[in-house]
């Protein structure tokens, strides 16, 4: 994909996802639209990644002020959160999710990392392309923001894969591939 030009293929989806939101959702989307404006290959992979998680996941999905959006499925009578997506601004998009890592290896999407280390080399494109994915547990982020601290405790363990803008493809393969593993299984 071509991350400098403005193609409607990669914001597939996006104005659909929006459309679910509520109005003061949508507000907090369009006022972090305009935020980000001055960067056209920001907004071009914040809103491919919005219209991404929002087809993984069909309920509507609430905002936290301008800074994240949350993602869930039905659960019973109960919602379940499958993911987060955080933009601080910083030229890096991050995305919470259930820990999928050991499938995301088993599935040779990902090689495992060096000891110590939170960087896993994509094992697909070219030699050399790497996603940084941290791993969060209640236990060690005591003081998570509300849009992802749900997704933590009951012995639960959640990532952080933090995308650079603008990614490459490989990095988005690589995030596409995560996603897929945990989002919805099917029969769920």
């Amino acid at each position: 994909m071509n991350w400098s030009s403005t193609s409607p293929v990669l914001d597939r989806g996006f104005d659909e996802v929006i459309a679910r939101l509520a109005g003061t959702g949508r507000a907090s989307v369009e006022r972090h639209l305009v935020k980000c404006e001055k960067n056209a290959q920001h907004v071009l992979l914040w809103k491919y990644l919005v219209g991404l998680l929002g087809r993984l996941t069909p309920t509507a999905m609430p905002t936290a002020g301008t800074l994240a959006i949350r993602f869930f499925i039905p659960d019973g009578k109960f919602k379940l959160q499958l993911f987060a997506l955080e933009d601080l601004q910083n030229n890096e998009l991050s995305l919470y999710c259930k820990d999928v890592r050991a499938a995301a290896i088993s599935e040779s999407v990902l090689d495992r990392p060096k000891p110590g280390s939170n960087i896993y080399r994509i094992l697909h494109g070219a030699a050399g392309e790497w996603l940084s994915i941290e791993t969060l547990t209640a236990a060690g982020t005591v003081s998570a923001p509300e849009y992802y601290k749900h997704m933590l405790g009951w012995n639960r363990t959640a990532i952080r894969i933090t995308l650079p803008v603008p990614p490459t493809d490989a990095q988005i393969w690589a995030f596409e591939q995560i996603c897929r593993l945990a989002g919805p299984q099917k029969g769920s």
